[in-house]
């Protein structure tokens, strides 16, 4: 957090993780929680500058337009800001693939003029704690997961973080 934020600044975080709105309060952060993309119009005037937001995808209440959001996103963010976006295991009965997640969200961000400037793969594993890992292919991420999870569910220990910013940014 403290890459992409400065103390004072907003943390907007749609997924309510309790691990991010404490660092978010460890660091001299303001920590938002909405609950859908309609808030950030209402929540934005009244707090300090928003420097992060973050959400998951595919959603779990699943009811959310990725557009619609990335675009809520994009109208509040200053021109340095970053919107991270992270791709986690879906518990739908047929999940959608790591592409399909991928190009729902680069074509949503496109189309809300945000630009990827990185991608994080983020290992987990029983024992070792977590691993972030920077790659440069996505030969190199799948070889990383397939050299450092459990064969048995790979998607438990896997998590791609793809992070965004305003197209005329120069963050990243």
């Amino acid at each position: 957090m403290k890459i992409y934020t400065r103390p004072n600044e907003t943390v907007v975080d749609f997924d309510h993780d309790p691990y991010l709105r404490g660092a978010a309060a460890a660091t001299q952060r303001t920590y938002l929680s909405p609950t859908d993309a309609a808030d950030l119009n209402d929540l934005a005037p009244r707090c300090p500058p928003i420097s992060l937001v973050t959400l998951g995808w595919p959603r779990d209440t699943g009811a959310e337009n990725i557009d619609e959001l990335l675009c809520a996103c994009r109208l509040i963010l200053a021109m340095e800001c970053c919107v991270i976006a992270f791709i986690r295991p879906a518990r739908d009965a047929r999940p959608p693939s790591f592409a399909e997640c991928e190009q729902a969200l680069h074509t949503a961000a496109e189309r809300a003029g945000l630009a990827q400037v990185l991608q994080i793969v983020a290992l987990s594993a029983p024992g070792e704690g977590d691993r972030f890992s920077y790659y440069s292919s996505a030969a190199d991420a799948e070889h990383l997961t397939n050299d450092r999870t459990a064969a048995a569910d790979r998607r438990a220990f896997h998590i791609d973080l793809l992070v965004y910013s305003p197209k005329t940014s120069r963050r990243g």
